[in-house]
């Protein structure tokens, strides 16, 4: 939604943005929500101001629970991207089919003039496709038989280099946003403005200008000689393909700090420290968000997944873990800090506190130099 946003207001258009890190008008100034999706009442309400201030395009993410709880109903998207899907929020749907029908709604109900993006690498992607109403288009890294495909060329911790080839031409990209799946999320966006008419040329400047956002794979670069990535990834395969995208990044360890977000689905935690300890060479398991949790009891349930014979520490106070994975980092190493990415407070079950991974990250760093 945000490199959507950026690709537009790039062209000289007012375009507005509605997600998980908040809303913007035309300046992109971030303003916080407490929800991804607002509910209805809040959400036709901005974007009756949007359109006060003569924004004509706006970027929204449509949760699962915005979904299925109708807070969308009755807008008229003129496109759907489908990203990717994975477990999540099962603490609300029950189950992965229920999560899996809410987001099949967006594309249910979209008109059969307005476009649907559809990753046909996620697995999910066939029923996203049979559930879908709109004018389908797929894109693909590895499929050849996708209207829209991205051909890797350069990866490495600064950014990537890969070529579209798409129903209105072929072209070379550029972007600072580093792994294969900001390949993939830049594809869908300028997929979405070529299919609208927006000048090539604007959209592939904007792309090589836009620096990403703030706890979305974001680099903290401070002179150090190892790498520090601040991640939103807060689900299984969220974290597997942070680390598998960031082994593509380096030949040195991987060293992971995460944890578990409390009262919230529980069955993901096991299954969480089992991919850490498997594709990551150094797990530090720490506090997340615990809410009315005990800490220590979340820790114990992500450490059933991890082998006795793998190195991991647990650390509960998230400072010290993520001073620590500072620490033993070596030359070429890479740091991930992974479940909170944007947010600046940390949820415990009698208070909430001021809480910054960024903010510790390059504390952290500067005490190391």
């Amino acid at each position: 939604t945000h490199i959507l946003r950026h690709i537009i207001s790039e062209t000289g258009e007012s375009a507005g943005v509605i997600g998980t890190l908040g809303y913007a008008f035309e300046d992109g100034e971030l303003q916080k929500m407490a929800i991804t999706t607002p509910g209805a009442e809040q959400l036709w309400r901005l974007l009756a101001k949007m359109r006060k201030r003569k924004i004509k395009t706006v970027a929204i993410e449509a949760s699962s629970h915005g979904l299925h709880q109708k807070r969308t109903w009755g807008l008229h998207f003129d496109a759907a991207i489908f990203t990717n899907l994975t477990q999540d929020h099962l603490d609300y749907h029950g189950d992965m089919k229920s999560y899996i029908d809410a987001k099949c709604i967006l594309f249910n109900e979209l008109p059969e003039s307005s476009l649907a993006l559809v990753n046909i690498d996620d697995p999910c992607s066939n029923k996203i496709i049979s559930e879908n109403n709109g004018r389908l288009l797929t894109y693909s890294i590895k499929n050849p038989n996708a209207d829209i495909i991205a051909e890797p060329l350069t990866m490495d911790i600064h950014g990537s280099s890969f070529s579209i080839r798409s129903p209105w031409g072929t072209f070379d990209m550029q972007t600072s946003l580093p792994g294969r799946f900001n390949i993939y999320n830049v594809t869908a966006a300028v997929s979405v403005a070529f299919e609208y008419g927006y000048d090539t040329n604007a959209i592939i400047e904007a792309i090589s200008r836009f620096k990403g956002l703030k706890g979305r794979f974001q680099k903290i670069e401070l002179g150090q000689s190892f790498a520090v990535i601040v991640d939103y990834a807060h689900t299984p395969d969220a974290l597997r393909n942070l680390i598998l995208a960031t082994r593509e990044l380096s030949n040195g360890k991987i060293i992971i700090v995460f944890g578990a977000g409390g009262d919230r689905d529980n069955s993901k935690r096991q299954i969480m420290g089992k991919i850490a300890a498997q594709y990551a060479d150094i797990v530090i398991v720490t506090s997340d968000n615990p809410r009315s949790e005990n800490p220590m009891e979340i820790i114990r349930m992500i450490e059933k997944g991890i082998s006795e014979n793998k190195r991991h520490l647990t650390i509960p106070d998230r400072r010290e873990a993520i001073f620590e994975a500072i620490r033993i980092a070596h030359d070429n190493d890479i740091v991930l800090i992974a479940g909170k990415g944007h947010e600046d407070y940390q949820i415990f079950k009698d208070k909430t506190i001021h809480f910054d991974d960024v903010e510790v990250a390059k504390e952290a760093i500067g005490n190391s130099l």
